[in-house]
């Protein structure tokens, strides 16, 4: 009796639309929350989102240590009017900011190392931006230790020593030392 009364189909639709729309949340939600990279939304200021990643770049022990902080809180003073600069820009271009290195003040007074992006979005009808924050320690620490290895190398050749490394190129069948004395035997 009622299957067919004037506008059931319509109230179906709208509440498959909003089953859809409650499942794509969940997909969105359920990404955001794993990602390895730190998101942190502020709207004027102040933090009103973050992702769990967030919470543990910087070192805080609950999401309450951020949400509603003001971003300032965590940006080093003399990196605070560059990324004031930054965020200007993407409200005026309404495009992303280009990667870039900055060290933030976690909650324990430590620094951190990220490489940051800030994308301008809409956060409940306000202008807001989101933040894509990548820490870069371990990235740091690798380049450090090629540096080190580069540099013992280096060091050991100037001793003397008949070592080094070599590189082949397959394709173009050459060979590329790491030394000047080139012996092969």
């Amino acid at each position: 009796m009622f299957q067919n009364a004037p506008g059931l189909g319509e109230l179906n639709e709208r509440v498959r639309s909003l089953e859809e729309i409650t499942e794509s949340e969940y997909r969105f939600r359920k990404l955001v929350e794993a990602l390895p990279d730190a998101i942190v939304v502020h709207t004027e200021g102040k933090i009103v989102f973050i992702n769990p990643f967030a919470v543990r770049l910087h070192r805080a022990t609950k999401p309450e240590q951020l949400l509603g902080h003001e971003i300032d809180e965590f940006i080093k003073p003399e990196l605070r009017a560059t990324i004031k600069n930054r965020i200007e820009d993407c409200y005026l271009t309404g495009e992303a900011s280009v990667p870039m290195e900055v060290t933030l003040i976690a909650c324990d007074g430590s620094s951190v190392d990220a490489e940051a992006v800030a994308i301008p979005i809409s956060w409940q009808g306000a202008p807001a931006i989101e933040l894509v924050l990548r820490d870069t320690k371990e990235r740091k620490r690798a380049e450090q230790a090629a540096h080190d290895w580069q540099k013992r190398l280096e060091l050991a050749q100037k001793t003397g020593l008949r070592i080094g490394l070599w590189d082949w190129d397959v394709v173009a069948n050459t060979v590329t030392w790491s030394y000047a004395d080139r012996c092969l035997s």
